[in-house]
């Protein structure tokens, strides 16, 4: 499907004699064919146009998984709009900053989070122009039942659309500092599933269970892909480890994209014991490396199917991948490049560095990375020529396998989320009686890592008065889960705080 956008794809599926009576989408309260998808994002993407909205105006969509979002999701690329998908675990500071930094012109929000969204959009200077509401009404803006009510112009009215224009605005982070948005065109998200197609062998037949966000990108990405490779999407609102038991053996679910935090909890439930998932022949996991032993009670859960562990970012694309056969010999190996793809591992010199030793993380190829919106800056300090990097370290074994080894940004991954630390930090530094404060990650064998804060604090000031603050100030899984009190942080003689020392401080005191 060479030059199509995303849009292409909805319509080949929806309006085909072959393909349009198909169930695209399984919910809990029945099933969505292809036709319907078609028909209700053409009157979504007619409906923001007639509104004034342009080709490359953003909207953000604010909702849990939902039916809705995938209309959302094609009715934004039929109208050559850019979708911004904002976190829905997020609060009300976090929302304003999003939404500052994206230039969104809409916004398309579940009922369930109006209230979210209404304490931030006075932080906004101008706040979205229009506000369109999943579920019940509220004054905070129109129906979205209305709006798409409202379009009585033709399909063939839509305009005209690239691969090469953006599509995607996904949130990530720079090597310090507050997130920063990455712009993603239509070119190198078919590119990314033209991998995913490849490499997994994903045809009609396959049903997919969708328990990831759709806000974030294992699910965005993983959600389309599955539509795009012509399977069936099996939609949970949220993570559950009994619900998705159950799913897998009601629908006979052939493919798991996931985190390592919810295969550690299907694997603990008692569900598992009597469930059939004898279907399941793709076990995908991503955000961080699976530990053996996990490895070992997932080919016990799942007898027919093969481990894969996938590397990538917003800013990369589609990196590298490890396969079923060498998912025991490679121990935290990310694999080698998927199809069409080149990795090197760069000093600070741009030279190559030798078999075993660390360097940054560099790629070319297909599914290659975005640029970083109203940040030209940063969008070239991401490239060495046509050489581009997010910035995490890694090293090559002997046969060519990366390992990544730690992350030039600190970002910490816990339970599939990344979380900065530079923003936990700024939370934290900002409360009266805090005197100075560190985040890192901390191991953990149920959420991969685990969000830990080394802080100096004033006499009568405690671990739990940081912890209430925290609280009201970011989403539950950028919170630290465990606090340490110190009398004074290790100090670089350019006083930057030593993490590599915090970190080896912990692990002894663990040990």
């Amino acid at each position: 499907m060479e030059g199509l956008t995303v849009a292409d794809v909805c319509r080949h599926y929806g309006r085909s004699s072959r393909t349009a009576d198909r169930s695209a989408l399984v919910l809990a309260n029945g099933s969505v064919a292809w036709s319907q998808i078609d028909r209700h994002s053409t009157h979504l993407a007619l409906a923001l146009l007639s509104i004034g909205l342009e080709p490359g105006d953003k909207v953000a969509v604010l909702m849990a998984n939902d039916g809705i979002y995938l209309e959302a999701m094609y009715g934004i690329a039929k109208a050559g709009l850019v979708i911004v998908p904002l976190n829905a675990r997020s609060v009300a500071r976090e929302i304003a900053y999003f939404l500052s930094r994206s230039d969104a012109k809409a916004v398309i929000v579940h009922s369930s989070l109006t209230q979210t969204l209404a304490e931030a959009l006075p932080e906004l200077a101008p706040p979205p122009a229009f506000v369109f509401v999943v579920g019940e009404e509220s004054q905070l803006g129109v129906s979205y039942a209305e709006l798409i009510s409202t379009a009585t112009a033709s399909a063939a009215e839509l305009p005209s659309v690239d691969p090469d224009d953006p599509y995607w605005l996904s949130f990530t982070s720079g090597t310090t500092g507050p997130p920063k948005a990455a712009l993603v065109t239509h070119r190198r998200l078919l590119d990314t599933w033209n991998t995913f197609v490849r490499e997994f062998e994903l045809t009609s037949r396959d049903k997919i269970l969708l328990a990831a966000p759709i806000y974030a990108g294992i699910g965005f990405n993983f959600a389309l892909a599955a539509l795009y490779g012509g399977g069936q999407l099996v939609m949970q609102p949220a993570f559950d480890a009994a619900a998705a038991i159950a799913a897998i053996d009601e629908h006979q679910v052939t493919m798991l994209p996931m985190v390592p935090t919810m295969y550690e909890s299907m694997m603990n439930h008692p569900a598992a014991t009597d469930a059939d998932l004898s279907s399941v022949r793709v076990v995908l996991s991503l955000g961080s490396p699976l530990l053996n032993n996990t490895k070992k009670g997932l080919l016990a859960l799942f007898p027919h199917g093969g481990i894969y562990e996938f590397y990538g970012s917003t800013e990369l694309g589609a990196t590298a991948l490890i396969h079923p056969v060498d998912q025991l010999r490679k121990d935290r190996s990310v694999g080698q490049a998927v199809m069409g793809v080149q990795i090197r591992l760069l000093d600070e010199d741009g030279n190559d560095v030798p078999v075993g030793e660390i360097g940054e993380i560099y790629k070319r190829g297909l599914t290659m990375g975005s640029a970083y919106y109203r940040n030209p800056q940063e969008t070239a300090s991401m490239h060495r020529g046509e050489w581009i990097t997010s910035g995490d370290m890694g090293r090559f074994d002997d046969e060519g396998y990366l390992y990544v080894v730690d992350r030039k940004k600190d970002m910490i991954v816990s339970g599939g989320f990344n979380v900065y630390p530079a923003e936990v930090e700024d939370v934290i530094a900002a409360m009266a009686g805090v005197r100075g404060v560190a985040v890192i990650g901390a191991p953990d064998s149920h959420w991969g890592e685990i969000v830990c804060a080394v802080v100096v604090l004033d006499d009568g000031v405690t671990a739990e008065d940081v912890s209430g603050h925290v609280s009201r100030e970011l989403s539950d899984y950028k919170r630290p889960k465990r606090y340490v009190t110190v009398e004074s942080l290790p100090l670089s003689a350019a006083g930057k705080v030593l993490k590599t020392t915090l970190r080896q401080q912990l692990a002894s005191d663990d040990s």
